[in-house]
């Protein structure tokens, strides 16, 4: 009988441990006042503004990160012209774009391709190669940005 105080004794305090034991955990878990556990705060999603069309637009391509819409390409409203820019922006690292003919007679010849850099976007001035008519800006590479854009605008040549 003497040897089974100390297991009481020892069995008594370890429930008495684990029942004051308190729990380290996720604040956002805790119940609040009412007694309903916080719903966890969502992660605020980055969305990168894309410009609205322009007359002098001739085409324009934007990557979403989302599946299946990601890469849309517009056509237009202008046809390429004499002298144009590309103007771009990006989060993330950077990405590689390609401007491509679009007319149906000469389609899907590459005009121009290019990679932007997402901390220097900056516009590049570019004579038209011999090109008029409608065109298709693509990406063709993506893996290193969240979200982009490129599009191409017909400006009045310096000459």
């Amino acid at each position: 009988m003497r040897n089974a105080a100390p297991i009481a004794l020892l069995a008594c305090a370890l429930a008495l441990a684990g029942c004051s034991a308190t729990e380290t955990g996720d604040p956002t878990d805790a119940p609040d006042s009412a007694g309903a556990v916080a719903e966890p705060t969502p992660t605020p999603t980055r969305t990168l503004p894309t410009p609205e069309a322009e007359p002098d637009q001739a085409g324009i391509a934007v990557f979403t990160g989302e599946p299946g819409s990601s890469m849309a390409s517009t056509t237009g409203p202008a046809l390429l012209g004499e002298a144009f820019t590309i103007e771009a922006a990006c989060e993330g690292d950077s990405f590689a774009y390609r401007v491509l003919t679009a007319d149906p007679s000469d389609s899907g010849r590459t005009l121009l391709t290019g990679t932007i850099d997402c901390a220097d976007p900056a516009s590049s001035f570019i004579a038209s190669p011999g090109y008029r008519g409608p065109v298709q800006v693509s990406f063709v590479r993506t893996d290193s940005v969240t979200a982009a854009w490129v599009r191409v605008m017909n400006v009045d040549p310096p000459f």
